[in-house]
């Protein structure tokens, strides 16, 4: 991922080829998504959609998110000069992450969707209104489906207020265990993707020397503590989660000091969009899953690599 990002920000791209990365990237995920979905017509085990590659649909989901919210920001910046036959598969592509949004079922995910696409039509205000009004509109479509249809995300949340943290469910015990873990190795923690090594032992021992009550009925086997932050400690301890913050912070700056204005090329608008949408969504998605690996991590890294890169070579033609 750092390579990726390395690369792209230092590549030199000229207009013409950032925006067939884009394309690229845009086409991939749609074939992607027409596979899942399809595979959800026949005999399967496994919950929700999972995009060929990246699997599981929580990560599946997350990646879906970043793109939906980069494809907005494609069709609103290029709307004017696209053909009628792509404008017609850019609005097909919306609706089938609409739909694989819908299938995954993850609450969080949609939250994060349809708020992202709400801001991104508020600050395409400075150069028109239509998409704000299209926006609103299919969130709210997008809501009454949900609420009408959706029985998986309406089971998720009546099984999560059965339990005893209706807000975290089973997540309250994995981030219990990534605190425990952290606080035994608290400067660097265990190492990185050594979370599933902890065994229920390991935790009782930890929490028996703090003096605190272990309950070996609540311990998860799980690969990840399902919070980028927390897992973070956990892996990587203060050390890590130092990293991640100067990360982030640098994501952001570079995104706040550049802010698209009106008379700006709408392949800036997409570049600024795409790497805006790899941060939010990778830092609030985040503290429901642990983001920022495997292939939405490359995703995001790339989009901001993206933009790094176009930004330094818009700078340097200045």
């Amino acid at each position: 991922m750092t390579s990726m990002l390395w690369f792209l920000k230092r590549s030199g791209y000229h207009d013409a080829q950032w925006l067939r990365l884009h394309v690229t990237l845009q086409a991939s995920v749609t074939v992607a998504t027409i596979w899942a979905l399809a595979a959800l017509a026949w005999p399967h085990k496994y919950e929700g959609i999972q995009l060929n590659s990246v699997g599981h649909v929580n990560q599946s989901v997350i990646y879906i998110v970043i793109c939906f919210g980069t494809l907005i920001a494609g069709v609103s910046a290029y709307w004017r000069t696209m053909h009628p036959w792509l404008r017609a598969a850019a609005i097909l592509e919306i609706a089938l992450l609409l739909v694989a949004l819908f299938a995954a079922g993850s609450r969080s995910a949609a939250v994060t969707a349809m708020l992202g696409a709400f801001v991104f039509g508020l600050l395409w205000l400075k150069r028109s209104a239509r998409p704000i009004i299209w926006i609103v509109v299919a969130i709210f479509a997008f809501g009454a489906v949900v609420a009408g249809f959706d029985t998986d995300m309406r089971r998720k949340q009546e099984f999560a207020n059965e339990s005893a943290y209706p807000l975290l469910n089973v997540r309250h015990p994995i981030w219990r265990q990534a605190l425990a873990t952290w606080r035994a190795y608290p400067a660097f923690g265990i190492g990185a993707d050594n979370f599933d090594r902890v065994s229920a032992d390991q935790i009782r021992q930890w929490q028996d020397a703090r003096g605190e009550r272990y309950e070996p009925t609540t311990f998860v086997a799980t690969t990840h503590a399902h919070n980028l932050y927390l897992n973070t400690l956990a892996e990587r301890g203060l050390f890590g989660l130092a990293l991640l913050v100067l990360l982030f912070g640098a994501w952001g700056w570079s995104l706040a000091c550049a802010v698209p204005q009106r008379g700006d090329p709408p392949l800036y608008w997409l570049n600024w969009t795409g790497a805006a949408a790899g941060l939010v969504v990778t830092a609030s998605i985040g503290v429901f899953n642990t983001t920022l690996h495997d292939e939405h991590g490359l995703l995001a890294m790339m989009l901001l690599g993206a933009w790094l890169g176009y930004r330094s070579r818009e700078k340097a033609g200045n």
